[in-house]
């Protein structure tokens, strides 16, 4: 298993393009709803989970079959 390959985000799972929205939809949501309430560092947390998820799943994203 190689660093690029930690979580998995090259598994056949995220190939329909909705789920890769979804995925990074819902990082980005958790993110400002912690945002909002005060808390800052679950936002950032959620919010560079999301972008890294945005980042792997959009622009590097190379499906196994």
């Amino acid at each position: 298993m190689t660093k690029k390959d930690m979580f998995g985000l090259d598994d056949k799972f995220f190939r329909p393009v909705w789920v890769r929205i979804a995925v990074v939809a819902a990082c980005a949501a958790w993110g400002t709803f912690e945002y909002v309430n005060g808390s800052l560092e679950w936002a950032a947390l959620f919010i560079g989970v999301g972008a890294y998820a945005a980042y792997r799943l959009f622009v590097t994203f190379n499906p196994k079959d």
